[in-house]
């Protein structure tokens, strides 16, 4: 059967009909996405879900999107309760193991719903424990280790720390200061993605909350937590040469 005819919103409508006359009880539509604009098209036309490729190891040819672009696709596509999955299923070759376990990890911090591959050696690789059940396939969470970062920053550049974090596969877990008098005041905030910056400083900026940081002169610390020491020492590193870090 041929659902297009000509114009995005009759092939979602032929396909819906199509889904009811033929008694399907659930439908999900999910639309491939080449880049930003794709999937804000499949969005507004109505998908359930888009998938799309990172820079490498997906099928699509060239499709070459950063994590940070996927992270513009990951917040606009849930302001409207779509999901995105992201794309690492092409044939993953030993020496690329690294590479591409480092790209998953960059594009669960962008935010996706679920990465497709076609592989399951390749997660196992990385240290998953993956189980087969009739429902598809679950992973163990890995034990991640954490560290104490001092940092010091202007409220303008709140986003970039953030995003530094995360976009290296961080998790900033909390944010404490110590103040002269009531000691230690913490406050968590468990942001991990783009999209959790993106809504914490929405938060800031409605006046709900302010920066911790305010109270102690802008030094401030986080525990920032990720799958590895190896992560941790690149967002040490990456902190460090921005200027926020303090020793």
């Amino acid at each position: 059967m041929t659902f297009f005819r000509g114009h995005k919103s009759a092939f979602v409508a032929d396909f819906v009909n199509f889904a009811k006359n033929n008694a399907l009880k659930s439908v999900e539509l999910l639309a491939p996405a080449k880049d930003f604009q794709s999937a804000v098209a499949a969005v507004d036309y109505g998908a359930d879900a888009v998938y799309i490729g990172g820079a490498k190891f997906g099928a699509r040819y060239a499709a070459g999107n950063s994590a940070g672009e996927i992270a513009r696709v990951v917040e606009y596509a849930h302001r409207y309760g779509v999901r995105v999955h992201a794309t690492l299923n092409t044939l993953i070759y030993d020496d690329e193991l690294e590479a591409a376990g480092r790209q998953a990890r960059e594009l669960i911090a962008a935010g996706v719903d679920a990465l497709i591959v076609q592989d399951m050696a390749l997660l196992r690789a990385q240290g998953h424990e993956v189980l087969s059940t009739n429902r598809g396939y679950l992973i163990q969470a890995p034990l991640r280790v954490s560290r104490i970062f001092k940092v010091f920053h202007t409220s303008e550049q709140i986003a970039d720390e953030l995003c530094t974090i995360v976009d290296l596969g961080g998790t900033a877990e909390d944010v404490f200061v110590h103040h002269k008098i009531y000691g230690q005041i913490q406050a968590p905030l468990h942001i991990s993605s783009r999209r959790d910056v993106q809504i914490f400083l929405e938060e800031l900026k409605s006046g709900k909350s302010t920066p911790l940081k305010d109270v102690s002169s802008g030094y401030h610390y986080h525990t920032v937590s990720a799958d590895s020491n190896e992560t941790l020492d690149l967002i040490g590193q990456e902190l460090e040469k921005k200027g926020y870090l303090c020793q």
